[in-house]
């Protein structure tokens, strides 16, 4: 879902799409410590489901439906994109960060990506 409405609408109309999808989604008040477990888990969930779709999921839709179903859960996931140059090539890459939970398949690489500055 999360690969179609990026490929229809691009980046923008997916997130106002997800958006619309976690309307009223009311935010849990929780600790910070709390929310890691929960997000952690269902980042996993949706990593490991990623492997058994007909198109493997990279790191955006990935990003994308973990924020949408946090967003169910009342938790708030914060999308971030980054990027490096790695062996002599430009790389992007998209995660989510909850508190101070960083949500992130590319967790142990050895040149990490470099956050752009959130917008205002």
């Amino acid at each position: 879902m999360a690969r179609l409405a990026l490929l229809l609408t691009g980046l923008r109309g997916a997130l106002v799409t997800f958006r619309c999808l976690a309307q009223g989604a009311p935010l849990l008040a929780e600790t910070s410590a709390d929310r890691a477990p929960i997000s952690l888990s269902t980042f996993r969930m949706v990593r490991a489901a990623s492997r058994y779709t007909v198109c493997r999921a990279n790191c955006l839709p990935q990003a994308l439906v973990t924020r949408l179903l946090l967003s169910y859960q009342g938790l708030d996931a914060q999308l971030r994109f980054g990027a490096r140059k790695h062996e002599g090539t430009f790389q992007a890459h998209a995660w989510l960060e909850v508190g101070q939970t960083v949500l992130d398949s590319a967790n142990g690489i050895e040149a990490p990506f470099a956050p752009f500055a959130s917008a205002p």
